[in-house]
């Protein structure tokens, strides 16, 4: 366990060291523009080594700190934020799943509802007519009989008059047949 401790305590500074390295590549780079800057803009000519450069560094290294203390808390944000939009989701999907079954259920049962009233309707529209049978209709329907039958009567003569037809086509082909031979 303390061989362990002490290879992440390694793994730490040396991270450490090449963040201050890249720091003072940085700085360095940095400490030349504000030289350049305050010559061009004041007239004034500013060591490397000049005790304002310390404000520099110093600014420097509080903003690169804050800068990664809002990043944590961005990122700790960014992850509660997820979080509960996560829960929102999961609450979201219960409520809906919810009210998408009391609308079905409503649903059905209007449509049981407008079934059996239209069923009811229907079966009182034929209980009217059938209690009271018209002799309009009874009239109709023995007319309706009476064409059956005179069509049916013609169909016959005219069914008849085909098997005539039929056989006299018959003979006269076994006639021909018996001729020729």
């Amino acid at each position: 366990m303390s061989r362990e401790s002490s290879n992440q305590d390694l793994i730490d500074k040396s991270e450490q060291q090449g963040g201050d390295e890249v720091m003072m590549r940085r700085s360095s780079r940095s400490k030349e523009s504000i030289i350049q800057t305050v010559a061009v803009k004041h007239g004034i000519a500013l060591s490397a080594n000049d005790p304002l450069l310390v404000l520099h560094t110093m600014n420097s290294l509080l903003l690169d700190d804050m800068a990664s203390q809002q990043a944590d808390l961005i990122a700790q944000f960014r992850t509660n934020l997820e979080e509960t939009a996560h829960q929102w989701n999961l609450h979201l999907d219960v409520k809906m799943n919810t009210q998408f079954g009391r609308m079905e259920n409503q649903f059905k049962k209007l449509m049981q509802e407008q079934l059996e009233q239209q069923l009811n309707a229907m079966l009182l529209m034929l209980t009217d007519r059938s209690d009271l049978p018209s002799q309009n209709q009874h009239q109709r329907t023995l007319n309706n009989l009476r064409t059956l039958k005179s069509q049916l009567t013609s169909m016959r003569i005219q069914l008849m008059m085909n098997l005539v037809s039929s056989l006299m086509v018959l003979f006269a082909a076994i006639i021909l047949i018996l001729l020729i031979k």
